[in-house]
C-alpha cells in the first residue's frame, strides 16, 4: 500500500495520485481529464511503490537502430540498479517510450560564441514530443502551436530524448540538462570504421550508444561527472559513466594490436553507475607502495584498469590496475617508499589544455588545482524530480561542463592509446578544418599555435579526414618509444599534380622529419634520424643522412596515395625507409641528419614540415611496435620458414668449409654430421 502520509511514496517525483490514476489536465471544454502513465495498465498501484523514470526518445533515422537497442540496454541496466523500493523490490523501472523516427536536423553548437545549446531544439521538441495519436489530439497544442494541457500534462512526468547527428561541426557526443527533462545523444560525426563493420566494431558502437544514453540521463537526474557532488573528472577512485573515463569503453577501431594493460581497461567497462564509495585520493599525499586507485571497490574491481595522469609530452596518460598498490605516480622510473604527489585525473591532453582545468568552478575546490579525489556513490543519490529545479522550465538549459569541455570522439581515442607508446592517427577525430593546436597530441614546431596543420575532407585515403601541410605548416606529435626496441613509423602521403616548392634552392621543398631527441623552443637539443624532402621543382623524393653528406634520390610520385615507411631498431641502431613498399635508404639510427651530433637510442617525435610549400596531405599514420621475427631452425639456411632442397644446395655448396653456418654440428667443418642433422630436420 501507499505511505498515507508522504504525496510520493516510491520517492521517484511522481505523485502517487499521478503513478496510480494518471496526471490530471483540463481539455479545451473544461473537463477534467488524466493522463495515464504508461506504467502498468492491469495494476497501476504498483508504479506509487516501485521508482519510476520516464523517457521519450525520437531518433534522427539513421540512429533508430542503434539508439532503440541502447534505450532497452539502459532500461535492463536500471533495473537491475541497487535501489531498494517501497515494495521490497530493488532496481527502477525506465519506462523509455521509442518513438518517431524523425528526418535529420542540423543542430548548432557555438560555445566560443556563448551558445551551448542548440537554439532549434526548442522547436524540435514542440514538433515531434508526443506520440503522432497525442500530437493529433485538438488538446496537445494551444494557440500558435504552443503547449496544450495534454502536452503540459505528459511534460510533468516524461523526459525527452533526441538520438540526433551532431552538435555544429563537432564529434561532441551529447548534451544534457542537469535535474532537467532534456537531453540529446549526438554520435553521427563519430569515426565506427570503414563498412562492413567487424563484430567488435558493431558491439562497440552498440554499447557507446548506450554509454552516452545513460550518460546524459544521469545528468538529468542529478549526476555530475564526478558523482552527484562533484564536477571532477577522470578521478580513478569514481567507476561510472558520468566519468569520461568509462562513459564508453576504449576504442576498437585500431589496427595497432592492444597491450594487456589496454585490454584490461577494455574489459573493465560496464554500462552502469557507481555504487560503491570509494575511498578517497589525495594528489598530494600518495603512497606509490600503498595507495590502491579504488579503494572499498571490492573483488568486482579486481582486474580492472584505469587512465591516470599527469598526462605525458605526446598527450596521454598511463593505465594502471584499479585495486593494486605499487604505482609509479610520479613517473620517475621506481616504486618508491616516501609520500609523492601527482596529477592523476589530468590523463588527455585533448580534454584540458593545462591541469588548471581540473577544477571548473564552481564546483568542487574552485581555486585548488590538486585536491582530495572523492569517491562516489551515484545510485543512492540521484535526484528524481523534475519539479523544482529551473532546468525543467521550457527554454531553460543548464548543461553540465563550460563549452568546450564536453566528451568527443577525440578524448575517447587519446583515452585509449593510453598505457603504450603506440598511436594511430586516421584524423576522423576531428571536425573539418580543424587546426591540430594541442588536439590529439599534436601541435606546432616549438608549441607556436600558428605552426599547425588543417584537417581537410576534400583529399583522404580512407575515412572522411586527411591532414594537409602547407606554407606555414610545421605540424609536430612527440613519442615514446619505450614499449620496444624495433618500431615502424608508416603514413600515406598525396603530393597533388600542382604541388610546388614556393621557394628556391636545394633546400626548398616539403619536410617529413624523425627526431630521436625534441626539446620544443631548444633548437640544439633536437636531433633528426630521418629527413625525406619532397622536391617539386626537381620532381624528386630526397632521403639525408650522414649529416646530409649522402643523399638518396628517387622519382617524386604524384597524384595518388604513397606510402612512406621508416622501421627503426633502437637496439641495432640503424632505420630503413622505404617509399612506395621500396627500400631506398639504410643508414644508422643515431648518425643524425644535419642535427649537429649523435643521436639518441629513441623516437621522440615525427614533424610534418611544409617549408612554405603548397599543399601536401597525411593520411592513417601509424606509430607500431614491431614484433621480431622468430628465430630460424638451424637447419634453415635461407630462412624460408622450411628445411628442404634449397636449405641441402646451401650445404653441400660449403662442404668442407670451416667458417660456414651450414656447420651445423659446431665440428668446425661442413661434413656428413651436418647432412645428418639438415635431413633430421626436413620438412
Amino acid at each position: 500500500m501507499t505511505d498515507p502520509f508522504n504525496s510520493d511514496t516510491d520517492g521517484d517525483g511522481l505523485n502517487d495520485d499521478w503513478e496510480i490514476l494518471g496526471v490530471p489536465w483540463i481539455n479545451n471544454s473544461g473537463i477534467g481529464q488524466r493522463y495515464a502513465l504508461p506504467y502498468n495498465s492491469a495494476q497501476p498501484w504498483k508504479g506509487a511503490r516501485r521508482k519510476t523514470v520516464y523517457v521519450e526518445a525520437d531518433f534522427m533515422s539513421q540512429h533508430f537502430t542503434y539508439g532503440s537497442i541502447a534505450t532497452a540496454q539502459v532500461q535492463s541496466m536500471f533495473a537491475s540498479a541497487p535501489v531498494v523500493n517501497p515494495d521490497g523490490s530493488t532496481g527502477i523501472d525506465l519506462v523509455a517510450i521509442v518513438d518517431d523516427s524523425t528526418p535529420s536536423i542540423a543542430f548548432s553548437f557555438d560555445p566560443p560564441n556563448g551558445v551551448n545549446w542548440p537554439p532549434e531544439y526548442a522547436g524540435f521538441k514542440q514538433s515531434w514530443f508526443g506520440t503522432a495519436t497525442e500530437r493529433a489530439n485538438s488538446n496537445w497544442y494551444a494557440a500558435g502551436g504552443t503547449s496544450g494541457p495534454m502536452q503540459l500534462a505528459k511534460l510533468k512526468a516524461f523526459r525527452y530524448a533526441v538520438f540526433g547527428d551532431r552538435l555544429g561541426s563537432t564529434t561532441i557526443s551529447g548534451i544534457a540538462e542537469l535535474r532537467g527533462n532534456d537531453m540529446i545523444v549526438t554520435l553521427g560525426a563519430w569515426w565506427w570504421g570503414i563498412p562492413p563493420l567487424s563484430a567488435a566494431q558493431i558491439q562497440w558502437r552498440q554499447q557507446v550508444y548506450a554509454g552516452i544514453f545513460m550518460h546524459e540521463l544521469g545528468h538529468n537526474l542529478g549526476l555530475l561527472h564526478g558523482g552527484s557532488g562533484s564536477n571532477v573528472n577522470f578521478k580513478p577512485n569514481y567507476h561510472s559513466v558520468m566519468n569520461y573515463s568509462w562513459s564508453v569503453p576504449r576504442y576498437v577501431g585500431f589496427s595497432l594490436v592492444p597491450t594487456p594493460r589496454q585490454l584490461q581497461y577494455g574489459s573493465s567497462w560496464t554500462l552502469d553507475f557507481s555504487s560503491v564509495n570509494a575511498a578517497p585520493l589525495d594528489e598530494n599525499v600518495l603512497s606509490e607502495v600503498n595507495t590502491s586507485l579504488c579503494g572499498g571497490c571490492g573483488a568486482a574491481h579486481a582486474g580492472h584498469a584505469v587512465p591516470i595522469g599527469p598526462v605525458a609530452p605526446w598527450g596521454w596518460g598511463w593505465l594502471e590496475s584499479e585495486t593494486a598498490p605499487g604505482i609509479d605516480f610520479n613517473r620517475d622510473g621506481f616504486i618508491g617508499g616516501g609520500l609523492v604527489s601527482a596529477d592523476l585525473n589530468y590523463v588527455t591532453a585533448s580534454y584540458c589544455s593545462a591541469p588548471q582545468c581540473d577544477q571548473p568552478p564552481p564546483f568542487t575546490c574552485p581555486f585548488l588545482d590538486w585536491c582530495p579525489h572523492t569517491g562516489a556513490d551515484d545510485w543512492s543519490n540521484l535526484s528524481y524530480p523534475l519539479s523544482g529545479s529551473p532546468n525543467y522550465l521550457s527554454g531553460a538549459h543548464g548543461t553540465v561542463l563550460p563549452p568546450g569541455e564536453e566528451l568527443n570522439f577525440e578524448t575517447v581515442q587519446m583515452l585509449s592509446y593510453a598505457g603504450s607508446c603506440q598511436h594511430e592517427e586516421s584524423f576522423e577525430a576531428y571536425e573539418d578544418l580543424a587546426e591540430l593546436d594541442e588536439r590529439g597530441g599534436w601541435r606546432g614546431w616549438d608549441d607556436n599555435p600558428m605552426a599547425v596543420g588543417m584537417v581537410r575532407s576534400e583529399v583522404v585515403r580512407s575515412g572522411e579526414r586527411a591532414l594537409e601541410i602547407s606554407l606555414g605548416a610545421d605540424q609536430v606529435h612527440e613519442y615514446c618509444s619505450t614499449d620496444a626496441s624495433l618500431w615502424s613509423l608508416s603514413m600515406w602521403q598525396f603530393v597533388p599534380e600542382n604541388f610546388t616548392n614556393n621557394g628556391a634552392g636545394p633546400f626548398a621543398g616539403s619536410y617529413i622529419v624523425v627526431l630521436n631527441r625534441y626539446e620544443p623552443g631548444i633548437h640544439a637539443e633536437s636531433d633528426w634520424s630521418v629527413q625525406i624532402q619532397v622536391d617539386g621543382t626537381a620532381n624528386l623524393l630526397k632521403v639525408f643522412h650522414g649529416q646530409g653528406i649522402d643523399t638518396v634520390q628517387v622519382p617524386l610520385i604524384r597524384d595518388r596515395w604513397v606510402k612512406i615507411k621508416s622501421l627503426i631498431d633502437l637496439d641495432e641502431d640503424w632505420t630503413r625507409v622505404y617509399y612506395d613498399d621500396a627500400l631506398i635508404a639504410e643508414y644508422p639510427w643515431t648518425g643524425g641528419v644535419l642535427g649537429g651530433g649523435e643521436g639518441a637510442a629513441g623516437v621522440a617525435a615525427v614533424d610534418l614540415f611544409a617549408n612554405g610549400s603548397s599543399s601536401i596531405f597525411y593520411d592513417d599514420l601509424i606509430f607500431a611496435v614491431v614484433e621480431p621475427e622468430p628465430p630460424c631452425m638451424p637447419a634453415d639456411l635461407d630462412c624460408d620458414g622450411f628445411v628442404n632442397g634449397s636449405d641441402l644446395g646451401a650445404l653441400l655448396g660449403d662442404w668442407g668449409s670451416n667458417d660456414s653456418p651450414a656447420d651445423l654440428d659446431g665440428n668446425g667443418i661442413v661434413d656428413g654430421g651436418d647432412l645428418g642433422v639438415l635431413l633430421g630436420e626436413w620438412s
